[in-house]
């Protein structure tokens, strides 16, 4: 009988990661660039890695770096990293003005997209600020493949013992699907418009 329960759990997990959460193809305006960020533009990357983010947020704001380093790590190995903002223009620390800002003095050189409409982070299931997705492309579309925390310690970075999203990019990296594909992300709660 527990041979059973555990072939069956087995099949179970491994069946309903073969059917990850597809994603239709969009479109954000990119202020990095003041040009258009297209995700049929990266059907040939290992891997688009977008990150929702706030300026307001003190959790984002504890990520900002890690997120640069991280970047600056899987960029090169065929990683697009995108941060986006679900908040634009809600508020004046919410503005292009200030996010534009905030791209300067960040040195921040990969897309910084504008979800004014709020319609990917509803698309996405996103919950938490900040919030990491990792969306893998293939013959059939994208996928969402990974979702959910950074890491376990927003506070200490040098302190953090399970590295969420870090794991999961090394691990596509190799060839093979994220070994945990889901976690509960820890932050600011997002605000939503009407």
């Amino acid at each position: 009988m527990k041979t059973f329960i555990f072939t069956f759990l087995l099949f179970l997990g491994l069946w309903s990661s073969s059917f990850a959460q597809k994603v239709s193809p969009f479109e954000l305006n990119n202020l990095n660039s003041n040009g258009v960020f297209s995700l049929e533009d990266y059907n040939k990357a290992k891997a688009v890695v977008l990150i929702f983010t706030t300026n307001g947020c003190p959790f984002a704001k504890l990520y900002d770096e890690r997120i640069i380093q991280l970047q600056q790590k899987f960029g090169p190995q065929g990683f697009q990293f995108a941060m986006i903002n679900p908040h634009i223009n809600m508020e004046e620390e919410e503005s292009t003005k200030a996010i534009k800002a905030k791209i300067d003095n960040k040195n921040i050189t990969f897309p910084y997209l504008v979800d004014d409409q709020q319609k990917i982070s509803r698309q996405l299931g996103i919950s938490k600020i900040p919030q990491a997705v990792v969306i893998q492309p293939s013959p059939t579309g994208f996928s969402i493949v990974y979702s959910g925390a950074i890491d376990n310690n927003p506070q200490l970075p040098e302190q953090a013992s399970q590295k969420h999203l870090a794991n999961a990019l090394r691990e596509i990296s190799e060839g093979n699907s994220p070994s945990l594909s889901n976690t509960r992300p820890v932050g600011c709660n997002i605000e939503w418009k009407e």
